[in-house]
């Protein structure tokens, strides 16, 4: 057990500058003061190893996924390769929001790198890419049975950090809809709506009149 957690300790140390670099790239074209403070949130208390810690380690890579650049993203997802599936997938969740977010951004941007992405939407026992899938919770994915459990209804802008993790918490669960196809009640374009409005909620954590290179793609 020490071991391992050595492991997990030393790994985060190796990635957390190169995020953090990608981060703070973002942050100087597209995060507002309060964008940047919950970069410095993820960077103080991210971690590897848990499903809480890791989400809070890659908030911002959600916000860059609908609010930045395909090559940010791809940067992220590379650097999440380098995480080793453990063999819990509730733990490897917010790695593969990562890769859902990348995918989308590329692929909207008609980026030939979402190639290298798609089979990282999905790993094996063993950490390969590409798992079969079981296709009836799939199935209840897609057709929005998690997301309409994320309700933002009474939240007003501007968010507070803490509202901000609840807010980034639908933008996941979006993005990973839209990476596997989505449904015939929520397809892409759909999904796509849905992503606008939560960005609009957010919007403070943005620079004033920001608009993203997947914004323009869609022009």
């Amino acid at each position: 057990m020490q071991g391992a957690r050595k492991y997990w300790t030393d790994l985060a140390d190796a990635l957390k500058p190169r995020i953090q670099e990608v981060y703070d790239a973002a942050a100087e074209c597209s995060f507002s003061p309060r964008g940047r403070k919950l970069v410095d949130r993820s960077m103080a208390k991210g971690k590897l190893s848990g499903h809480v810690a890791c989400e809070l380690l890659f908030e911002p890579a959600m916000l860059i996924g609908i609010g930045g650049t395909p090559d940010d993203m791809a940067r992220l997802s590379a650097i999440c390769l380098e995480i080793p599936f453990a063999g819990d997938y509730w733990v490897w969740e917010p790695i593969h929001t990562v890769h859902a977010a990348t995918f989308r951004a590329l692929v909207r941007a008609d980026d030939s790198r979402a190639a290298d992405i798609e089979p990282w939407l999905s790993v094996g026992e063993f950490g390969e890419p590409g798992r079969p899938l079981h296709e009836a919770p799939l199935t209840d994915r897609l057709n929005g049975r998690r997301l309409e459990q994320i309700n933002l209804a009474q939240y007003k802008r501007p968010l507070s950090l803490g509202d901000v993790s609840y807010a980034i918490e639908r933008i996941r669960e979006l993005c990973v809809m839209w990476a596997y196809g989505g449904s015939a009640f929520y397809p892409r374009a759909r999904l796509d709506d849905e992503i606008d409005v939560v960005k609009e909620l957010v919007g403070d954590y943005f620079q004033p009149h920001h608009h993203s290179t997947s914004d323009q793609a869609r022009v």
